[in-house]
């Protein structure tokens, strides 16, 4: 069972400490998760975000009328009738284009009133003249589609987007980046560099390979001088883990979190040497000392860079400048930057 408890937290540590290689940006305001859906080009998942997201009725639609093309576009259209059906399969194929055009109509309803909302947008950089011009064109023909008493296989074949009509996700970004009352999208900060990774990948290997060269010395019960050897290692390695997240941005709370557990296997590794006590203890002592040495490598390192980040975040955050647009109708205050 020992064994295993040790595993066990190896495995744990290393779990709370990978989640911040990925560096995955959290979305925290309904504006930037319609932004991480459009970026994801999930038609289906900006249709819900825009539900709660900020801005001008008429500006959402036109994102909306984007994404309503993309859904349309990849529902199923029913084929053409086969003359040399059983009775049988021309009412299974009947149903089954009764229940596609049912489908195909209730796309093009929904679609057909995010154009009417659309087209009440005001005047703006977005959408533009000819996107205008394309978007009329568009609801005529949705407009002819839905006043047709039966739906034949010519009619299905104008529901495919024109050629005229972008329906693309990077469009549908600069329609809600351009609609009314939409927060600007903030600075983004430049990406970690792949080394910054390396103190959190070498502590999980320097865990896991000494813990489990323990925990085959001490079942098999033979050389315990190096199995405690590797114990110590391990413990060092373990505390590795967390220092080597400051590297990450950890912050300056895990930089304080990580020295002083810097300082514990390194106070611990010097009194044991110090005790009068058998050889296998002065040999954890010493792997201890060992292991603390690398981990006040990576503490040195991650202060460094900590420093440097603090600088580079307050020059992302000088970055920033408010906006201020004011209309007959609406009073928009925001913040605007690169970085």
């Amino acid at each position: 069972m020992l064994h295993t408890r040790i595993v066990v937290i190896a495995v744990s540590m290393f779990a709370w400490s990978a989640p911040g290689l990925a560096a995955a940006r959290d979305s925290d305001t309904p504006a930037e998760q319609v932004r991480d859906a459009l970026d994801a080009q999930d038609a289906t998942l900006v249709l819900e975000r825009l539900r709660e997201s900020p801005g001008a009725d008429a500006g959402l639609a036109c994102v909306e009328v984007l994404m309503h093309e993309q859904v349309l576009g990849d529902l199923w259209r029913p084929p053409p009738a086969r003359d040399d059906a059983t009775p049988e399969v021309a009412a299974e194929d009947r149903a089954r284009r009764d229940a596609g055009l049912a489908d195909l109509g209730a796309e093009v309803t929904d679609l057909r009133a995010a154009h009417a909302r659309c087209a009440a947008q005001t005047v703006r950089a977005r959408p533009n003249a000819s996107e205008r011009a394309a978007f009329a064109a568009r609801s005529a023909t949705l407009d002819e589609f839905l006043a047709l008493p039966e739906v034949d296989d010519d009619a299905l074949a104008t529901l495919d987007a024109p050629s005229e009509l972008r329906i693309d996700f990077h469009t549908a970004r600069e329609l809600y980046d351009a609609c009314e009352s939409v927060p600007p999208a903030p600075p983004e900060r430049a990406p970690l560099p792949g080394w910054r990774s390396t103190p959190v990948i070498t502590s999980g290997l320097l865990t896991f390979m000494p813990l489990l060269g323990f925990l085959i010395v001490a079942r098999t019960q033979h050389s315990l001088d190096g199995g405690f050897g590797a114990l110590g290692a391990g413990i060092s390695g373990l505390v590795g883990l967390t220092v080597g997240r400051s590297w990450l941005r950890g912050g300056s709370t895990l930089v304080w979190v990580g020295g002083l557990l810097t300082a514990g296997v390194l106070g611990t590794g010097a009194l044991t040497l110090a005790l009068h006590a058998p050889r296998r203890t002065h040999v954890f002592g010493v792997s201890m000392l060992a292991g603390g040495a690398i981990d006040l490598a990576w503490w040195i390192g991650g202060v460094v860079l900590g420093r440097r980040d603090a600088a580079a975040h307050e020059e992302w955050r000088r970055q920033l400048r408010p906006t201020v647009d004011v209309g007959s109708a609406h009073a928009t205050v925001g913040l605007r930057g690169s970085f």
